[in-house]
């Protein structure tokens, strides 16, 4: 059922992200959200430190992205986008 007061901000391997402001909700063994209620809650330092930690916490370097099963290498990937 879609929310009407809110949008979930999910984070994938959000269960092992710090986050020692208590800011994720959710009990799944990866994935974790914030519940966003308000435009001025997304100028939160907090939101916006746990935001770029999760950009490269376990994302794996470009070159190792797998697309349909096989590995490009970065040049492989702007090759396959022409």
């Amino acid at each position: 059922m879609p929310a009407t007061h809110h949008v979930n901000l999910g984070f994938n391997y959000g269960a092992d992200l710090p986050d020692p402001h208590h800011l994720l909700e959710g009990t799944g063994k990866l994935f974790r959200h914030v519940k966003i209620k308000s435009v001025e809650q997304l100028k939160d330092k907090n939101l916006t430190d746990l935001i770029v930690h999760s950009t490269t916490y376990k994302v794996p370097p470009i070159e190792k992205i797998i697309l349909t099963g096989n590995q490009f290498s970065l040049t492989g990937i702007r090759q396959l986008s022409k």
